[in-house]
């Protein structure tokens, strides 16, 4: 494996010098070969196609926001829901902890 990677160790700046210039001529050779045969049947249009992505995308954001929402007034109905028993709670201790001094008080008198 050492080898392997002494090869690509020795290839490697020789493909970041070239395959800049490989790709860009590869590009330009598509382009003019589209442009050679005008009477080829063209494809939908790029932008068309770009618009129609951008618009499902938009649909999908708008979904996302009202299921956020929907998850937001769950959430906060539950908090409240939990803010009401802690506030249970807490009075229910209050109670308690009063009638047990009382009882105390009381016993300790007789």
């Amino acid at each position: 494996m050492g080898w392997l990677s002494s090869i690509l160790r020795m290839l490697a700046p020789i493909a970041v010098e070239h395959g800049g210039n490989v790709l860009r001529d590869s590009i330009r050779a598509r382009a003019a070969q589209g442009q050679a045969q005008p009477g080829a049947p063209a494809g939908p249009d790029p932008l068309q196609l770009l618009a129609a992505e951008v618009d499902q995308l938009k649909g999908y954001v708008l979904g996302l926001k009202t299921d956020l929402e929907t998850l937001n007034n769950v959430a906060a109905g539950r908090e409240e829901r939990l803010r009401r028993w802690l506030l249970a709670l807490l009075v229910w201790n209050i109670v308690m902890t009063i009638g047990l001094v009382a009882l105390a008080v009381v016993a300790l008198r007789h």
